[in-house]
């Protein structure tokens, strides 16, 4: 999964480096450094963005995926961490990066970008006081995600490099 205000720079590969082979049931987040207006900036250990690849697809479900609750930008990457954190997919508690200087992005000018803008925010605001129940509620995880989504497979295409799956869904009503 790749964030969308981000793009690779020369050299990026979206293969698992051999040097981090040993953590073959790991999640492996793809950034080393984002390059923004602000200038190189090394992400936080537990941040799972820019791009997060997971080894398996079993994984991503263990979890139930993404929460389907945030829209816009903003907190539904922490939310990932916090459900990985309950399994064994992550290396001593953080995901494995590539080291430098491989996994370099840049940081595209956005809402995203403009912290004073971004905290103002209404889908931002709506968007944190979720992840704080998603604190508070330890049980949503389970609720929310792959499960609650009803969807169907349109097309399904795999390669040496991509699986690429294609389908229309909808939420499930509560």
């Amino acid at each position: 999964f790749q964030d969308i205000d981000v793009l690779p720079l020369t050299g990026v590969s979206y293969r698992r480096p051999s040097k981090v082979s040993s953590e073959t049931n790991k999640v492996f987040v793809l950034a080393s450094r984002l390059l923004s207006r602000n200038g190189w900036q090394i992400p936080a250990a537990e941040s799972v963005s820019p791009v997060i690849m997971f080894p398996s697809s079993n994984m991503y479900e263990d979890i139930n995926g993404h929460s389907n609750g945030y829209w816009g930008w903003g907190f539904e990457d922490k939310d990932l961490f916090v459900r990985l954190e309950k399994t064994d997919f992550l290396s001593h508690g953080i995901p494995v990066r590539p080291p430098l200087p491989s996994g370099q992005f840049y940081v595209l000018d956005s809402l995203h970008t403009d912290e004073s803008k971004r905290k103002e925010a209404p889908a931002f605001v709506i968007n944190r006081k979720r992840f704080q129940e998603c604190l508070e509620n330890t049980s949503r995880a389970s609720e929310d995600g792959l499960n609650s989504v009803y969807y169907q497979l349109i097309n399904e295409l795999q390669d040496s490099f991509a699986h690429t799956i294609q389908v229309r869904f909808q939420r499930r009503s509560r």
